[in-house]
């Protein structure tokens, strides 16, 4: 049994941006989920918490979290 993977901020903006371009060239979100291996419910929620986030305030609450 495989363990659970847990994404940093900054590839979960990545990952979002993926989804962006390829619903962008005209594909179903829940298509372009698929290659990026998330699941419908984990977009939307990484949409909730990160839509907005470029990777510079990502960096900035990483290393805010690593202090604490």
């Amino acid at each position: 049994m495989m363990g659970i993977k847990r994404h940093r901020p900054k590839e979960i903006v990545t990952k979002l941006r993926q989804v962006k371009v390829l619903v962008g060239q005209g594909m179903a979100r829940i298509d372009a989920n698929r290659p990026i291996s998330i699941t419908e419910q984990t977009d939307y929620r990484w949409r909730q918490q990160y839509g907005g986030m470029s990777i510079r305030p990502t960096e900035r609450t990483e290393t805010a979290a690593e202090r604490e």
